[in-house]
């Protein structure tokens, strides 16, 4: 018999914030964040040569692409097993045992790239960069995985705020720092200290949070043996190892395909990655956004599969996504809408190629986020094996469209390659999601393809959502009454609070 059993006595309430509060606040305190993260990509562009830009996109793409895959796994679990070892009295030795294996891992990585820079410098940046470049490389990549873990832990204890003021910290300290530095002309490895710096001050924040919120729990912890603990989390952090893999492959596999690919040499390809790196500063946002979305979405889906709620978990994905993909093209309708300000007079017509696959990029952005939203309900039901079978027929399709298009069509190529398997993976997404039990229906499939209509430029995307909101307000096709009903008890208290005195959101 299991020792991990609830104890007597202790509360197996939720902690943490409400899933409600935890959105707003997530989104009001992250506004801030994001557009500080904006302001400092946009002073990169302009510090920056087009090739020393495309190096620190190759960089930022390698901590995005190693980070989650020298922890194995394991801070992805916290979301699921957290409440579940905290109701039994065992959380700091789960916490404890798992952060002993991912230090163990990530001093590995760590020693293996000290002791072949040469390697290092080829696989990342695919030049001779120096020593201290690849020094700095190590330092930041260890500062990202101890800022992702205690990230982790702090989310899945459901301290959202918390969360919230790490990354903002993270952001506005990365800014300041990369900033000050280049404006002293600094080369671009300045920006590896400053970003390793950033992590460390955000994860003192995460530390701080638990710590001061959680300690009655972490101080003790009830008795549970390896035998216990490890056949229970390892096949769930494997399948989300692999899903990380897969992921991240399939999201940065376009930036490492047109480094190699696109015509005319090394230095063409430094270029155009900076191009695209430029391209996406606005259309990731959303993209960040859905990721710390799905990620607050998992502890609340999984109190909820533990209370067998299940018509409340598919209740909730549906409006999550609806809403999330006609917001995030508002935003891609706003962004295009600025973007002659931006290109034509900030940067002085530097950046016209990342111009110009501004609309795809922020398509291929938003169905990007739907479907990690989407995972969120395989990863709760313990099917993250089927989104890695989706991720890899996604990667062959997008990789066999770079494959065929870079070299014909450069930056183009590789950006309607993603966007043609991003959708691919939304739908396939949706599909498992329907096999277990949480069907999203046509009317979220037509919202989820939505964005679209910004291939027909900025104006004519304002009038379809235009017509959209008119449609969700006054019929059933779009919303529901029920999801209107919530909308107004989740965003009209706030709204009021701030001295807005509307009654309705809905004309």
């Amino acid at each position: 018999m299991s020792t991990a059993t609830v104890p007597a006595g202790r509360s197996a309430a939720i902690i943490g914030d409400s899933f409600a509060r935890g959105v707003m606040v997530m989104l009001v305190i992250n506004l801030g964040q994001r557009v500080v993260g904006l302001l400092r990509n946009f002073g990169f562009c302009q510090f920056l040569t087009d090739s020393e830009l495309g190096h620190w996109a190759l960089a930022n793409s390698f901590f995005m692409f190693a980070a989650p895959l020298v922890v194995l796994g394991l801070p992805g679990s916290f979301g699921k097993f957290v409440e579940y070892y905290r109701q039994r009295g065992c959380l700091r030795l789960y916490l404890t045992r798992t952060a002993t294996v991912i230090g163990v891992s990530s001093a590995v990585l760590a020693l293996a790239m000290v002791a072949s820079p040469e390697w290092i410098s080829w696989l990342v940046y695919r030049d001779a960069a120096t020593t201290r470049v690849v020094a700095w490389t190590v330092i930041a990549l260890l500062a990202q995985v101890g800022y992702n873990v205690v990230y982790d832990v702090t989310l899945s204890l459901r301290q959202v705020r918390a969360i919230s003021w790490m990354q903002f910290v993270n952001g506005v300290s990365f800014a300041a720092l990369s900033i000050f530095w280049l404006s002293l002309g600094a080369d671009w490895a300045v920006l590896l200290s400053s970003y390793a710096t950033a992590c460390v001050l955000g994860m003192a924040v995460g530390v701080r949070s638990v710590w001061s919120n959680c300690r009655d729990e972490l101080v003790q912890s009830g008795p549970i043996t390896h035998r216990e603990l490890w056949p229970r989390i390892v096949p769930f952090a494997i399948a989300l190892w692999t899903t990380n893999l897969l992921s991240n492959t399939f999201d940065l596999c376009d930036r490492y395909m047109l480094l190699h690919l696109a015509p005319g040499g090394v230095e063409v390809g430094q270029a155009l990655v900076g191009q695209y790196y430029c391209g996406r500063i606005m259309p990731n946002l959303v993209s960040s956004l859905a990721l710390m979305l799905s990620g607050l979405v998992l502890p609340y889906l999984s109190a909820d599969w533990e209370a067998g709620k299940f018509d409340g978990i598919r209740r909730r994905m549906i409006q999550v996504i609806s809403v999330t993909s006609v917001v995030f093209t508002g935003l891609g309708v706003a962004a295009l809408m600025v973007s002659p300000i931006l290109f034509d007079h900030y940067f002085a017509g530097r950046y016209r190629v990342a111009e110009s696959v501004l609309g795809l990029s922020f398509i291929q952005c938003i169905w990007q986020s739907t479907y990690l939203i989407g995972s969120s309900y395989l990863v709760c039901a313990e099917r993250a094996k089927q989104f890695c079978v989706i991720l890899a027929i996604g990667l062959a399709i997008n990789v066999g469209l770079n494959w065929l298009l870079i070299e014909q069509y450069g930056l183009w190529g590789a950006v309607v390659a993603t966007l043609v398997a991003n959708f691919a993976v939304m739908l396939f997404t949706f599909r498992s999601m329907a096999r277990l039990g949480c069907s999203v229906g046509a009317r979220t499939i037509i919202l989820s393809a939505f964005p679209a209509v910004l291939l027909l430029g900025p104006m004519a995307a304002a009038v379809a959502i235009g017509l959209l909101f008119i449609l969700a307000s006054r019929t059933d096709y779009v919303l529901t009454s029920q999801d209107r009903s919530d909308i107004e008890e989740l965003v009209l208290p706030k709204l009021n609070a701030l001295g807005v005195p509307i009654r309705s959101l809905w004309p």
